[in-house]
């Protein structure tokens, strides 16, 4: 997968579960404490990119998730996903 593909589906389903739009969404925002995500839109963020990417993500790093920023999420998965 091309990572401008992971980053725009990552984008859009931050988008969707945050409710902000995708231009207010960058590389440097912080999933918490610029979007306001919790535990809970972390998981489901998570589950629906497994869904899209047919990747298992680990549950240790669910929990973290919501302190990361946009960036980190995006390196995380193209690790599972790049060609």
């Amino acid at each position: 997968m091309r990572r401008t593909v992971l980053e725009d589906l990552v984008m859009a389903q931050i988008s969707e579960v945050s409710g902000n739009a995708i231009t207010d969404i960058n590389h440097g925002t912080l999933l918490e404490n610029d979007l306001g995500l919790d535990s809970l839109d972390a998981v489901e963020i998570t589950m629906n990119l497994e869904k899209e990417l047919g990747i298992s993500i680990d549950d240790e790093d669910i929990a973290q998730m919501k302190s990361w920023r946009v960036g980190t999420l995006i390196d995380y998965l193209y690790k599972f996903v790049k060609d």
